[in-house]
């Protein structure tokens, strides 16, 4: 495994632990630690964007010269994985774990901030491939 797709890989995890303590900070499950841990969580998915940017336009041997063929990548399922769906999960995950965790608290209810961070955790975790890979 290259150094940029273990450091996206640990990052994925890290988001995924950082992103549970938040939901359970937000629950009352833990002491209170959102105003210590927004800067990190937002350096975490800055830098994962940033991860995920180079290693999908670079270095990934499963999206390079597909994207003059659409037809290809959406016939072959191992393609159509790492060029539609795990970029869409991602992505999506990634905006909701950015509106909860920047937003005013008097823009949206609580209830559904908080569905919004556990929509987040399991969008990124199931972006992940292979769970327990390293």
């Amino acid at each position: 495994m290259s150094l940029i797709s273990a450091s996206h890989f640990i990052l994925g995890w890290v988001t995924v632990v950082l992103l549970v303590v938040l939901f359970a900070s937000r629950r009352g499950w833990v002491p209170h630690v959102e105003p210590q841990l927004r800067p990190a969580l937002n350096a975490c998915l800055v830098v994962q964007v940033l991860v995920s940017l180079v290693l999908h336009l670079r270095y990934s041997p499963y999206t390079a010269g597909v994207r003059a063929n659409v037809e290809v990548v959406l016939r072959d399922a191992t393609l159509r994985y790492w060029n539609v769906v795990h970029p869409l999960l991602g992505l999506v995950g990634l905006a909701l774990a950015l509106w909860t965790l920047n937003r005013r608290p008097s823009d949206t209810p609580t209830p559904a901030a908080t569905v919004a961070l556990a929509v987040a955790v399991v969008l990124t975790v199931a972006a992940m491939p292979a769970l327990f890979k390293l």
